[in-house]
């Protein structure tokens, strides 16, 4: 069944001169800034859209979104939140979810063939997701309260009306979006598992010759960071394995 990362943003507005619309605005600037590039490896076009991730879990947060200092040892060491300053647009047409739906739930959405079949991803069926976002939301807020100390020029753009549960609930509501990380439809494990594997242990499908399964679509459980990677890393072991199957056959 298919797992995701899931994101909520709140979103502040900067002066055209601090952000990366200043070289859509002015031909001029992106020539200047393209040249400190290449002459340099220096400027606007030095950075990626990515440029810090804050990896967290919720249980070192407390309820104002602070760290907890004598936490931070003794927390989970995988963590649940990241947080990361990004350019990003969450104006694009939100996710439709339904809770209380287990994972993913496909439907037909007419008599039409040819129409595309509704998809529920299933955010938030586990209502304590909401309870690790809310922590999440906070804490990025009080990172732009620093920002802001330091002298960092921003207008709230997309924000809770409040920090109340009910309205943080309602903002990660509407304004949660895919992170595009889709796994785990073709997991590896045992046939006969209480949770039948899609392929085994060398990423062949289960009652196919021939035919392997090699993306992040075979990890049993969404992991605790960016498939990216792990993505590489199954492509270059199945690569191994494939390899070994042949030398043994010559």
């Amino acid at each position: 069944m298919q797992q995701d990362h899931i994101s909520t943003g709140i979103i502040y507005s900067v002066p055209l001169e601090q952000s990366l619309h200043v070289i859509q605005k002015s031909p001029l600037r992106a020539v200047l800034e393209l040249f400190r590039y290449i002459a340099f490896g220096e400027g606007l076009f030095l950075s990626p859209v990515t440029e810090l991730s804050i990896l967290v879990h919720s249980a070192q947060i407390d309820d104002s979104g602070h760290f907890i200092p004598n936490q931070l040892a003794d927390a989970p060491k995988l963590p649940d939140l990241e947080i990361q300053p990004i350019h990003w647009n969450i104006s694009e047409p939100p996710i439709p979810h339904s809770e209380g739906l287990p994972l993913v739930a496909l439907f037909l959405a007419s008599e039409n063939p040819l129409e595309r079949p509704a998809c529920d991803l299933g955010y938030f069926s586990d209502p304590a997701d909401y309870a690790v976002m809310r922590k999440g939301i906070k804490l990025a807020k009080r990172i732009g309260e620093k920002m802001r100390e330091h002298g960092v020029k921003m207008t709230d753009m997309y924000m809770p009306v409040s920090e109340s549960d009910a309205h943080l609930d309602a903002f990660v509501r509407e304004f949660t979006r895919t992170n595009y990380h889709y796994a785990s439809t073709c997991r590896m494990g045992p046939e006969n598992d209480t949770h039948p594997g899609v392929v085994d242990n060398e990423l062949r499908v289960h009652g196919i010759s021939n035919l392997r399964i090699v993306d992040c679509s075979i990890i049993p459980i969404m992991i605790s960071a960016h498939p990216q990677a792990p993505a590489v890393m199954i492509a270059e072991k199945c690569a191994d394995m494939i390899k070994a199957t042949y030398e043994v056959r010559t």
